[in-house]
């Protein structure tokens, strides 16, 4: 029986720290679960949202661009329909 105490006092160590771990991520869990939001949590919102708004002010200037560039194609084509290939013409064999 005496062989037992010292291995039941090193488990009794080990197992104040993972209770306390334990605890602490139970206590956090029921926070965000009740909704009690962080100071930061609301910064980190207005930062997702002005990326989202820039991401589309961007993808919106791309196809602008697009439509832009497949005007000036045809436009260059219609000019000169007979002639060599664009690409050939701006040195660029593809």
């Amino acid at each position: 029986m005496e062989e037992v105490i010292p291995f039941f006092l090193g488990a009794i160590v080990l197992l104040i720290p993972i209770v306390a771990i334990l605890t602490s991520h139970q206590q956090r869990m029921a926070q965000i679960l009740h909704g009690a939001a962080q100071p930061h949590d609301d910064a980190l919102r207005k930062d997702v949202q002005d990326l989202k708004n820039l991401v589309h002010q961007q993808a919106l200037l791309l196809d602008s661009l697009v439509s832009q560039q497949a005007q000036i194609m045809e436009r260059l084509r219609a000019r000169d329909p007979g002639g060599e290939p664009l690409p050939d013409r701006l040195g660029q064999n593809s």
